[in-house]
């Protein structure tokens, strides 16, 4: 799809092919066909998850003609964030947020996959039942948050482990 659509970044196919970028790409232009689309990805050079969401506010903030709109599938929890990132990165992508609203783009964020508690392997998710959270970056006032849907058994309705 690399002649309709513009890559910025790795787009390793194969190994890490990106599977819910693909997604998001294949529904978007079924949506909007004929749609300028942009597929964007960091390299990270670690096997550690790290986040790369000011290294992209800063390079499409950059940017001579930026898309109008992103979407982006990424969530994590508000303490994980915190605890993950270090204090004050959430107070820096929130101005970040804030000058790329200014300037009339705007930033679709998942509110995550696995419900607001979570649910999903360390570092990133939780493996234990805890109280429902605010997920960020979703929670950004200066972002729109597209919400998932989490499905759990009868038996086990308020939260689910596997």
């Amino acid at each position: 799809y690399s002649d309709i659509v513009t890559l910025i970044g790795p787009n390793e196919q194969g190994t890490q092919p990106g599977t819910e970028g693909n997604l998001d790409i294949q529904w978007m232009m079924g949506i909007a066909p004929g749609s300028p689309t942009i597929y964007w990805s960091n390299y990270a050079n670690s096997t550690k998850e790290i986040d790369h969401i000011l290294t992209w506010q800063y390079e499409i903030g950059n940017m001579t003609d930026p898309p109008l709109v992103s979407s982006l599938s990424y969530a994590m929890t508000e303490s994980t964030a915190n605890n993950f990132l270090g204090d004050g990165y959430i107070q820096r992508s929130n101005t970040q947020f804030q000058v790329l609203a200014s300037m009339g783009l705007t930033m679709i964020f998942s509110a995550g996959d696995a419900g607001s508690n979570s649910l999903s392997a360390p570092p990133m998710g939780q493996l234990h039942c805890f109280p429902s959270h605010a997920m960020w970056p979703a929670e950004s006032p200066y972002v729109t948050a597209l919400s998932a849907t989490y499905f759990t058994p009868l038996t086990d309705p308020i939260c689910y482990l596997q």
